[in-house]
């Protein structure tokens, strides 16, 4: 067995003992554990060719784990550039998500997402889906500590998570993770939409 071959393989020799933690571990012929520190190692390995061609001449692969953009003076470059994508990974027997994908390109000036960020000319945010969530999110931990302090009228304890102060403790934490996470935007409407809604 070679050294990648022997870095993939999954044994576990408790699985009996481990059933309530054997669902994290696959058990298949191929892939790595989820979570596990060799996976974009791997795929870092995997994709090199992928990433040199693709980055040859007047276009741009911008390329994070399995994600990518392509970047072209043309349409025409851009859809010649992705049919290279799809044969360099039909060649390791990959394909792109429909789901995900784009079939032709897109025009900048028309603004497009990636890992979760809307651009367009002048503009970098978070998209819209993830703005929505982030609002869910804060929405779910101000409702989960509301809950708790009005089930005090029937109960003499609460749960020390879902007090005020770690309520405040919490918020404060998703709210400044948000902002660290996206502080390369630059949409500053969007940020005063999302404070007037908080």
């Amino acid at each position: 067995m070679n050294f990648f071959d022997k870095a993939i393989t999954v044994e576990l020799s408790n699985i009996i003992r481990l059933r309530e933690l054997a669902d994290i571990f696959p058990r298949e012929d191929i892939g790595v554990a989820q979570g596990n520190s060799l996976s974009p190692l791997l795929g870092n390995i995997l994709l090199f060719e992928f990433d040199r061609i693709l980055n040859e001449g007047d276009c741009s692969c911008i390329r994070y784990i399995d994600d990518f953009i392509i970047l072209a003076p043309s349409e025409k470059a851009a859809n010649a550039r992705m049919r290279k994508a799809i044969q360099l990974l039909d060649a390791h027997g990959m394909t792109l998500a429909p789901e995900k994908s784009s079939e032709t390109g897109v025009s900048i000036e028309k603004g497009f997402e990636f890992l979760g960020i809307s651009i367009v000319p002048g503009l970098i945010r978070p998209t819209t889906k993830k703005q929505e969530k982030f609002l869910a999110s804060i929405d779910a931990i101000i409702l989960d500590s509301e809950r708790a302090l009005i089930g005090l009228r029937n109960s003499s304890e609460i749960d020390p998570k879902l007090s005020l102060i770690a309520t405040l403790k919490r918020l404060d934490g998703t709210i400044g993770g948000w902002g660290k996470h996206y502080w390369f935007c630059n949409d500053i409407t969007s940020f005063r939409a999302i404070d007037d809604k908080l």
